[in-house]
This record gives C-alpha cells, sequence and structure tokens, in this order.
C-alpha cells in the first residue's frame, strides 16, 4: 500500500502547471452616504448679530428693539411652489436693515429686513451700499437659466422703506460687478454674443438734473465672458 504522501506529490506537480482559477472580482460600488455640509456662512451672521438673529432647526427669527413681536421666517422643504429657505447673511453695513437670502425650488431673491420696525422689503439682487448709506444699488444677471429676474436697480432709504430710482430689464445684457464710486454707479454689462459666450462693457450711471442715466461706458481688455 502506497502512502498518502506519495499520492499526493503527483497531484501538486499536475496542478503546478496549471493555470489557477482567479475568484471574481465584485465590482458593485460601495454605498455612500452623503451629508449636507454645515452652513458656515449663516453660523458666522448669526454669531455676529449680538443675539438680534437666531435659528432654531428650520425657523429664523430676527429680534426687534422695545419688546416689539419678533419677525419669525420658517423655512418650507415642500417641493414645488410653496418651497421656501431664509439664510440670514448679517446687518446690511452702513444701512439699518438685516439681509437675508430666499430660495425658491428655483432660483431665489434677496430681502431686507428694517432693524427696529420689522418692515419686510423684497429685493430681485443682491444689493450693494453707496457711500453714506443713502442709496443702494441691486443686480441681477440671469439670461440663461431665467429663474431670477435679469435687473440692475438703484433704490433710495426712506426710514423704513425703500424708494425705487431707476431700474432696468434688459434682454440683451446681464449686470455684472456693481460697485459705488462715490454717488456714481459702476458696472459691467455683459452683452450676449452667442449661446453662453458675453461681451462686456464697462459703463457709469449717475444721477443728474432728469434722472438716473448712463454717462460713460468702454469695452474691457477682458473682451468676453463664457
Amino acid at each position: 500500500m502506497r502512502s498518502p504522501l506519495l499520492l499526493l506529490v503527483p497531484l501538486l506537480a499536475c496542478s503546478a502547471g496549471r493555470e489557477q482559477p482567479v475568484p471574481p472580482v465584485d465590482s458593485t460600488p460601495s454605498p455612500t452616504t452623503t451629508v449636507a455640509p454645515a452652513d458656515t456662512g449663516e453660523a458666522a451672521a448669526l454669531a455676529a448679530a449680538g443675539g438680534r438673529a437666531s435659528r432654531t432647526g428650520p425657523t429664523l427669527t430676527i429680534r426687534l428693539p422695545g419688546g416689539a413681536p419678533p419677525v419669525v421666517l420658517a423655512d418650507d422643504s415642500t417641493e414645488g411652489e410653496s418651497y421656501r429657505s431664509f439664510r440670514y447673511h448679517g446687518p446690511l453695513t452702513g444701512t439699518p436693515f438685516h439681509l437675508i437670502r430666499v430660495g425658491y425650488y428655483e432660483g431665489g431673491s434677496w430681502m431686507l429686513i428694517h432693524e427696529s420696525t420689522g418692515r419686510q422689503r423684497p429685493l430681485d439682487g443682491r444689493p450693494v451700499v453707496a457711500p453714506g448709506g443713502i442709496r443702494l444699488a441691486a443686480g441681477n444677471f440671469d439670461l440663461e437659466a431665467a429663474f431670477e429676474p435679469n435687473m440692475v436697480e438703484v433704490l433710495r432709504i426712506d426710514g423704513d422703506s425703500l424708494v425705487s430710482e431707476w431700474r432696468v430689464d434688459p434682454a440683451d445684457w446681464g449686470p455684472d460687478s456693481l460697485a459705488w464710486v462715490g454717488d456714481t454707479l459702476t458696472l459691467v454689462q455683459q452683452w450676449r454674443e452667442t449661446a453662453g459666450q458675453y461681451r462686456p462693457v464697462r459703463v457709469r450711471v449717475a444721477r443728474g438734473s432728469s434722472g438716473w442715466s448712463e454717462v460713460g461706458r468702454r469695452v474691457p481688455a477682458d473682451s468676453t465672458r463664457h
């Protein structure tokens, strides 16, 4: 009778010359978990508000002086026309207003809330305050998606209200890079050339005896925006 060890030797010799089967690799991707990032911008703005604004879950609260009822803005995550989100961007420097970003299911807008009366004033663009805090400009560039108005506006602060002094809703260009130089508003008009390509023209807008109007323009060196 042969030893079992002698029987194993021929088997090992045969298998050494043969390609061994490779176990199949599982190509199924591992499950991932997506975690929404914290809104650090709002957190910083709330921390700098000195207790005048706070958030509890989906609710943003703006506190008013003198024991007046606060302004309470509650997010609504329902899909569609009912969707709303309110994000605090801090006091609007040089003015008596708080600045809020309002989000819709598609697009968004801005809101000013007076720090004493709580009066709310919607804006179609983010405001840029003029020196002295008497006026502000708001502009929004949206010629492609059309989720938000494509516009530029100059408004005068009147107590807890805003008075529109000049507004343009152009169809062929979008306002970009709004800034104040003294009492003059500067901006770049992004003129649509082809789909997704724009030709910038820098303009100045000033207030004269007959109201606000363009007083100068030039084509910047960087002549195309994609």
